[in-house]
């Protein structure tokens, strides 16, 4: 397996370990914001295979965030899959519009998480 890194951006702590835990077993390198600032910095700067954004936040939500990271030159080819509770179907083809590779709804189960996450690295 190719070595790959994932960067999670959500405000929930439990969410970031929860992700972590699952993707460090399948050995993904995890690195993770509590906010859409450090996210779209350390996105910058790390260059991950994906992003995992959640879609509400405070001060920057998730649609900001990924308008942001779509429209830098340094991270707009990076996959940004979506990880959030909304689960309206308008709010989901918004993030797609936006940019968003897929979208997962919490709760959910880390072999969706990970099927997820190998079809938008394609393996």
């Amino acid at each position: 397996m190719i070595h790959k890194t994932v960067l999670v951006i959500d405000d929930e702590q439990p969410i970031i370990q929860i992700v972590h835990t699952i993707l460090s077993s399948e050995d993904y390198t995890v690195i993770s914001a509590i906010n859409g600032i450090r996210g779209i910095e350390l996105a910058r700067e790390y260059r991950p295979d994906l992003i995992i954004l959640d879609r509400y936040m405070p001060e920057h939500d998730g649609l900001a965030v990924l308008e942001k990271l779509k429209n830098d030159p340094h991270t707009k080819d990076i996959p940004v899959m979506m990880l959030t509770s909304e689960s309206k179907i308008q709010e989901v083809k918004k993030s797609i519009n936006y940019g968003a590779s897929g979208y997962i709804i919490k709760p959910f189960k880390s072999g969706d998480l990970k099927n997820k996450i190998q079809k938008i690295l394609g393996h």
